[in-house]
């Protein structure tokens, strides 16, 4: 396809991940009859309603590489993208439901019955390397110290892993993601250093769905509604104040937050904080005294004169 080719569904190049079809961000939006920047920026805006794995897949680093390498068509990814955002059926319906036009939910009906439908796919696919047998002996050695003595607490373990990478079995789980799976399960990655995992003593499944340490731009973002301007799918202007970063009841700063589920996942973050709180502190009073000082340098003195002139 060049690129003076209108992007229908009918030539809609076949692309698929993970055995299932998928679709690029430029191609997206030339179906919704929108911009790329648009999609990227209702993405960023809605992050939280997007959930790698069912949504879309992010190919950066070596698997982007990989992917690159085995795509034939060359106006599907650009060769010199850093990272590459591909959006699966879920993907694409929730970005239909965001445009909220007749065009875009006609198009994904289309896309829905003629492309996602398909049994089959004849497609640039790319299957990623599995975990490598020693990645899958730390994970096994990380789910007997999560799960401990109470071997019904085994599947329950497995199944949280699973269900968050959305995979049949941890086999499957790409091994480009194995440092993603040693986050969700708070330990270390074992390349390059001693695996010192952290054990939770009574630690329940359960509690894995809980842990959340991410925290993307969206979040401090979020905070005031111009701070972010977005330019392209690879850049935007992030405008902080200091102002932007107060007090505001009932809701922390994306530092705060990211210490508060360390501190409620049962690490000791005592330090962290308080060396937090003094820079806020201080930052609070250094701010103050700046407006007076400004004050001291605008604010006006006042003096009673002869109109008339002399001293």
């Amino acid at each position: 396809m060049n690129n003076s080719t209108a992007v229908t569904v009918d030539n809609l190049p076949a692309i698929t991940h993970a055995g299932r079809p998928v679709v690029t961000t430029a191609l997206l939006a030339k179906l919704y009859g929108t911009d790329d920047h648009n999609i990227i920026k209702n993405y960023i805006s809605n992050d939280g309603r997007f959930v790698a794995g069912k949504h879309f897949h992010k190919l950066e680093g070596p698997e982007l590489k990989d992917f690159k390498d085995k795509v034939t068509q060359s106006d599907v990814v650009n060769k010199r993208a850093k990272h590459l955002i591909l959006w699966t059926e879920r993907g694409a319906a929730r970005h239909a439901k965001m445009l909220d036009t007749d065009e875009a939910w006609e198009v994904f009906e289309k896309l829905e019955d003629s492309y996602f439908g398909k049994a089959a796919v004849l497609a640039i696919e790319y299957k990623p390397e599995p975990l490598s047998p020693a990645h899958q002996r730390h994970i096994q050695n990380r789910v007997a110290e999560l799960a401990g003595m109470d071997r019904k607490k085994y599947p329950a373990v497995w199944r949280g892993i699973k269900d968050h990478f959305q995979v049949g079995t941890y086999k499957d789980i790409p091994d480009s993601q194995y440092p993603a799976v040693c986050a969700f399960m708070l330990c270390k990655p074992i390349d390059g250093e001693i695996p010192t995992a952290k054990v939770i003593e009574q630690a329940t499944p359960s509690a894995l769905e809980l842990w959340d340490f991410n925290s993307p731009i969206s979040t401090l973002a979020a905070r005031r509604d111009d701070m972010m301007t977005v330019r392209n799918s690879e850049r935007a202007w992030l405008d902080v104040s200091l102002h932007d970063l107060r007090d505001i009841r009932g809701e922390g700063t994306p530092l705060e937050t990211l210490l508060w589920s360390l501190d409620k996942a049962g690490f000791d973050i005592g330090g962290a904080w308080w060396e937090l709180r003094t820079y806020r502190n201080k930052l609070q009073e250094l701010t103050s005294s700046v407006k007076g000082l400004n004050r001291l340098v605008e604010d006006p003195k006042r003096y009673a004169v002869n109109p008339a002139g002399g001293i």
